[in-house]
């Protein structure tokens, strides 16, 4: 091939070369190339490498000029959009809000722009400007956040086993020996005379333990779907227990405690009463147990109404009458009180409570379901009954 004829190929490409885009550009190149190739083995050793040297500079000028023409495209569109941010600049402080989205879709389509050539277009959709809301302009729903965990109801603040001590047992009968009377009795001995005698009566009472349990069933779905439900149910299986125990309690010892007799006007009087009361028959009152919203009405007692007896203080933050503190639970009937020396009752537990979890458990395979157990065995047992007091603060005295 002679030198006259490359050069002749090479200029009938750049001649076609504007307007066109690189990938034709690159295909125009290839195409050469192997022509040019072809040709170049059929010649002779000398003429070859001469022809490669003039194949290999005009393919360099031939880039060289798609580069600077590439760039050129490049500095006229930055420029365009720089006019066009200074003219959305202008706009938006007039309001007007259209080249504002003119200039979104040439963002979004830049890449087709910079192709643009006769026969080649590029087209844009600028949709009506308009304020967005979740309603008008999302499909499906926003993001949601979800707290972890359950929020439960409380539990109660003060158990009934908070304020007797608790004691174990290996069987479910548990026997306390109670003394109830004595003959005779011990006097200063006459010389020469004998000495009196004295005999002590005592009973066995029996205490028998039951169970107090329940169960809660549900499904591996609901487990797996809710992954903190396993750890909250357990804390609402006791809740829920303790509430039990603590209502078969108060039952118990509402049936059991000796009845205040007085009739004085204000309850804290009939409260101050019989700590004097049961200090008259040696026992020594622990606590007083109160209803929370009779606390808070002793507490709230003004001079204007009764001024409370100096017996009645706060310490450490504490109600105290007499000395003996005050206790409040949601669970004792409002208008009624306790006092007492509560270490003469106890909680004998003779399997203590626990929740546990049972897969196999009557047709939970088949159904997928998971059960729940809660339950402890124990009995409220009284070492000596008359160191309880139960009364009313207003009004008549419970029989």
């Amino acid at each position: 091939m002679k030198s006259e004829d490359l050069d002749k190929a090479i200029d009938e490409m750049k001649s076609s070369i504007a307007g066109q885009n690189q990938k034709e550009i690159n295909e125009k190149v290839s195409l050469l190339k192997k022509e040019m190739e072809e040709k170049i083995s059929e010649s002779k050793d000398n003429v070859r490498e001469e022809l490669q040297k003039e194949y290999l500079a005009e393919m360099k000028n031939v880039r060289d000029e798609y580069d600077k023409a590439l760039e050129e495209k490049q500095k006229h569109l930055d420029a365009m959009d720089i006019r066009i941010k200074q003219n959305v600049s202008k706009k938006e402080e007039k309001g007007e809000r259209f080249i504002v989205s003119m200039a979104d879709a040439i963002k979004e389509n830049y890449d087709k722009i910079k192709l643009v050539r006769k026969g080649a277009s590029a087209s844009m959709e600028i949709k009506a400007v308009a304020d967005m809301t979740l309603g008008n302009n999302l499909t499906g729903a926003s993001i949601l956040t979800y707290q972890q965990g359950i929020a439960g109801i409380p539990s109660q603040a003060v158990n009934f086993a908070d304020l007797v001590p608790t004691v174990g047992s290996a069987t479910g009968t548990y026997i306390i020996y109670r003394e109830t009377g004595a003959e005779g009795s011990i006097s200063n001995q006459t010389e020469g005379a004998s000495k009196t005698q004295k005999d002590y009566d005592i009973a066995q009472v029996t205490y028998n333990a039951d169970y107090r349990s329940g169960f809660a069933r549900f499904s591996k779905q609901m487990a797996t779907d809710l992954p903190f439900l396993t750890s909250w149910l357990p804390g609402a299986l006791r809740r829920d227990y303790f509430k039990v125990e603590n209502g078969d309690y108060h039952t118990s010892l509402v049936a059991n405690a000796v009845k205040a007799t007085n009739t004085l006007t204000t309850g804290i009087e009939r409260i101050i009463n019989d700590i004097g009361l049961l200090e008259s028959t040696d026992y020594v009152p622990t606590g007083v147990l109160l209803n929370p919203i009779d606390w808070a009405n002793i507490a709230n007692t003004k001079p204007s109404d009764f001024s409370l007896p100096r017996v009645v203080e706060y310490v450490n933050g504490t109600l105290v009458v007499h000395g003996v503190p005050v206790f409040k639970a949601s669970w004792v009937t409002a208008g009624t009180y306790f006092i007492a020396e509560w270490n003469m009752a106890k909680k004998v537990v003779v399997d203590g409570l626990a929740v546990e979890f049972f897969e196999q458990d009557a047709d939970n395979v088949t159904k997928n379901l998971i059960t729940a157990r809660v339950e402890s065995r124990n009995v409220l047992a009284y070492d000596r009954l008359e160191a309880f007091i139960y009364g009313n603060l207003t009004g008549a005295q419970p029989v």
